[in-house]
């Protein structure tokens, strides 16, 4: 009975110096450590020997325990150097001290398949032994040849086989150069591993036990659980930290970063249902429609959707009605309204503190001007705004309609009768499913499901993830560049004005990064994330000319957010391959130039100028006075060029006839649905697809996403 336990029960992974990795790397390898590393616990023995190690990330100390002998302490660390070499060090004292080098090395293109290991021991005579290990056709099977050296001869040879036929579970054989043979195997349950081998009588054996905070793959049946996501506050493209007078505080995650999680959760097999709680959110259009579709994309895995919210607006029930069942509290509330457009209009203020502007623009629907010039839309703005919000509205309104089973009309005439619902409303109207509160969630999930469930915070379920297979391998890479905020000359950053102020994107920032991801050789494509409406021309173009310079040499693809207008777009026009969500604000291809004049505002206060000059337009640009008639046309002839540039521009990046730009120009805005009609844009589809389409172009199949810029840190004063 004995010597089968000892057969049943030393993992596959620590017999050979190219194999090693977490915690059993403290015995053959301390490179091993930083390979997958983690935390756990490890028990190894043989006949005459017990070792016990505990690992933390890529460190770990233990003790061996022989018969008749002090105990041997052993201290040992890992650290990945680049893409493909793992360095460790191991120190042992007890009996004697002395330190032990390691390395194990898996070259670019081959990491999958090969691996070499080496181990040196710093003392006199050493036996050093080193490794090759290959994983040929398929990573279930892997084969290993350690070669023992002292004393400038070879001490011995050590050929081993392993088998993985289902995960968790592993055959192998060893075989040295006198001929014995090792049988061995190994079983995962997935925090805890046991493994061993003996010889062929089965008199000597050697074994362990592995308890690991970490999963290992395991042929259990795995547990179907209940993922719970909260969605609150803001997803911001590009992320930031901040600081609190001088504290950190929490930082939002990027809007990449939940895509990526619903990604996770759609192929995860260990998922039965996905729970999500909706609390006060900022999240633009287009990026619901993005997690709408991530949600119906995981609904098609055959996985449950269902939400939770204590009141749910015209945005949070569209992207909610995609979910099995939709959840309110007794007295929440849904209120739909419908969708609204405003805008501001400062002309009346302007002249109530004497300012007053010179405005030369390209483009009749270019209305930023109104703002300043009128008092309510013009005809051609309330146009392009009511085709605008009808692009969104009507979609809406469909798929609400289809994923609820209702009618388009009769959703619709629910919304302009009622456009609030108390909880019973919403239930009779079949806008929602069923009516709990929170603490009551476990019990309504298990009457959907059918099953006792039990939630699990997306954090924690995402660090449950099994740890792989296959050896680490150094990925093509995606880059990622995230172009969000107005558009300026210099550097990017941030300005916490309220109202008109935020975050913006510098042309020599957004340069160097163009400039390095084209220079990187690792990275095969680049994502251009832009969510932008636009700003200075000069620095929109130099960005654009950058990124036609990238486009030269990988490709480059664009993925438009909630907005990529004006500057946003020529930013864009240039890349091989544009795509927009269908809620996507784009275009408004035109040219805006104004001046300001504060005479009037001086005047009111008090203040007086008086100039000298030399050169008859010296003060062309000064806030004391309007252009001259002279000036006025040269500003105007101005814009025409810009505008004529712009157009020029565009056609030269889609490849279409100057003349049929202009006349989708003009400076209107383009739901990204009607972009795609007209030629601005090439596809609708949001994030992820703009990477799977970057590595089609690129060739690859799997891609690391490498996000520029780096996070930032802002600092508040309250």
């Amino acid at each position: 009975m004995l010597k089968l336990i000892i057969f049943v029960l030393l993992s596959f992974d620590g017999s050979s110096v190219a194999t090693a990795r977490r915690g059993e790397a403290l015995f053959m390898n301390p490179a091993g450590l930083s390979i997958n590393p983690g935390q756990e616990c490890i028990y190894l023995f043989d006949n005459d020997w017990h070792s016990v190690g505990l690992s933390f990330q890529n460190s770990a100390i233990g003790v061996e325990l022989k018969q008749k002998e002090k105990p041997l302490f052993r201290v040992g660390s890992g650290m990945k150097i680049g893409k493909s070499l793992w360095l460790g060090c191991n120190y042992k004292f007890g009996q004697a001290s002395k330190y032990e080098l390691g390395g194990i090395f898996r070259p670019a293109r081959l990491g999958r398949i090969m691996s070499f290991g080496l181990v040196i021991p710093l003392k006199e005579k050493p036996v050093i032994r080193g490794g090759l290990a290959i994983k040929p056709y398929i990573d279930r099977v892997t084969i290993f040849c350690d070669a023992l050296f002292g004393e400038d001869s070879l001490k011995n040879l050590i050929y081993g086989i392993g088998v993985e036929p289902l995960d968790g579970l592993t055959f192998s054989l060893n075989l040295n150069k006198d001929g014995e043979i090792r049988f061995g195997a190994d079983i995962s349950f997935g925090n805890l591993k046991i493994g061993g081998n003996a010889d062929t009588k089965f008199e000597h054996g050697k074994g362990g036990l592995i308890l690991s905070r970490e999963r290992y793959l395991t042929l259990m049946p795995k547990k179907k659980k209940v993922v719970k996501l909260t969605i609150k506050g803001s997803y911001p493209e590009m992320q930031e930290k901040s600081k609190y007078l001088g504290l950190k505080r929490s930082k939002s995650p990027r809007f990449y970063n939940l895509l990526s999680n619903l990604e996770t959760i759609k192929k995860r097999e260990d998922v039965s249902c996905l729970f999500i709680h909706f609390k006060p959110y900022r999240i633009g259009i287009a990026q619901l429609e993005e997690l709408r579709q991530e949600l119906l994309e995981i609904k098609k895995s055959g996985k449950t959707v269902v939400v939770f919210s204590e009141g749910y607006g015209i945005g949070s029930y569209y992207l909610s009605s995609v979910a099995d069942y939709i959840i309110l509290p007794l007295l929440g509330n849904l209120v739909l309204p419908g969708l609204v457009g405003k805008k501001l209009y400062l002309k009346g203020t302007l002249e109530k503190l004497g300012i007053e502007t010179d405005i030369a623009h390209r483009g009749k629907y270019k209305s930023a001007r109104e703002m300043l010039e009128r008092e309510d839309m013009s005809e051609e703005d309330r146009e392009q705004l009511e085709c605008y919000i009808d692009d969104i509205w009507e979609p809406m309104i469909q798929e609400i309609a289809q994923a609820r089973n209702m009618e388009s009309d009769s959703l619709l005439e629910l919304i302009n009768n009622e456009v609030f619902f108390n909880s019973e409303k919403a239930m009779k109207s079949g806008l929602i499913d069923t009516v709990a509160y929170l603490y009551e969630i476990e019990d309504i999930l298990e009457g959907f499901l059918g099953k006792e469930v039990k939630r699990e915070p997306i954090k924690k379920f995402l660090e449950r993830e099994e740890l792989p297979r296959a050896w680490e391998k150094s990925k093509p890479k995606i880059a990622l560049l995230i172009a969000e905020g107005s558009i300026v000359s210099g550097e990017s950053g941030y300005d916490p004005t309220p109202i008109i102020g935020g975050k913006y994107m510098g042309s020599e920032t957004m340069s160097k990064l163009l400039n390095k991801i084209r220079k990187d050789k690792s990275i095969r494509a680049l994502v251009f994330r832009v969510n932008s409406g636009g700003g200075s021309a000069l620095a929109s173009e130099i960005i654009a000319k950058e990124l036609k310079r990238v486009a030269e040499e990988k490709p480059v693809i664009i993925s438009m957010s909630n907005v990529a207008a004006s500057g946003g777009y020529e930013i864009s026009c240039l890349a091989d391959t544009i795509l927009a969500d269908r809620f996507t604000l784009t275009g408004s291809i035109g040219v805006l130039g104004i001046h300001p004049i504060f005479k009037g505002l001086y005047d009111k206060l008090g203040i007086s100028w008086d100039i000298v000059k030399r050169g008859e337009h010296a003060d062309y640009f000064s806030t004391l006075r309007h252009f001259t008639e002279e000036e006025k046309e040269k500003f105007e002839q101005e814009i025409e060029w810009y505008y004529d540039w712009f157009v020029s521009e565009v056609a030269e990046g889609r490849g279409l006839e100057k003349t049929y730009v202009d006349s989708i120009a003009q400076g209107r805005i383009w739901s990204g649905t009607r972009a795609k009609e007209i030629g601005l844009v090439d596809e609708i589809g949001g994030l992820l697809r703009s990477i799977e389409i970057a590595k089609e172009k690129a060739k690859i199949k799997e891609a690391e996403v490498i996000i520029f810029p780096k996070p930032k840190e802002r600092f508040f004063l309250k």
